[in-house]
């Protein structure tokens, strides 16, 4: 009995969800709904003013929303959006500036600087007993 198994050639591409988006993309949406509803239901709830506080959380809402979208679905350079913000992330953590300083040696460099003058002194004994 012979059994065959395909073996994937594009392993770079992330495999479809709902609606053509990946599962990553379907979670950074659906985290931006939830939050755009938040953030409606708070700004409705805490303007005095209806008609306010309908525009005010409808437009902060659709921002929220429209900005995590985005991140969801604009790919530059191979990357989306949130791995560019974790690259800038990382990269305005590291330092800028590498200094080389001497450090003193520890009890290991010591102990391994004896043995190496131990080592080549009786080397050097045994030449010179040879020589005689």
């Amino acid at each position: 009995m012979t059994y065959i198994h395909d073996v994937p050639n594009h392993l770079e591409v992330e495999d479809t969800f709902v609606l053509g988006l990946t599962v990553r993309q379907c979670v950074i949406v659906g985290c931006g709904a939830a939050m755009a509803y938040g953030l409606f239901n708070d700004l409705f709830s805490s303007i005095p003013n209806p008609a306010i506080g309908l525009v005010v959380g409808l437009v902060a809402a659709f921002l929220l929303f429209g900005v995590l979208l985005a991140v969801a679905l604009v790919r530059v350079g191979g990357r989306g959006l949130d791995e560019w913000g974790l690259v800038l992330l990382v990269y305005s953590l590291r330092p800028k500036v590498y200094l080389w300083r001497f450090n003193a040696p520890d009890a290991c460099e010591l102990l391994d600087q004896a043995n190496l003058e131990r080592a080549s002194g009786a080397r050097l004994e045994k030449e010179a007993i040879e020589e005689w």
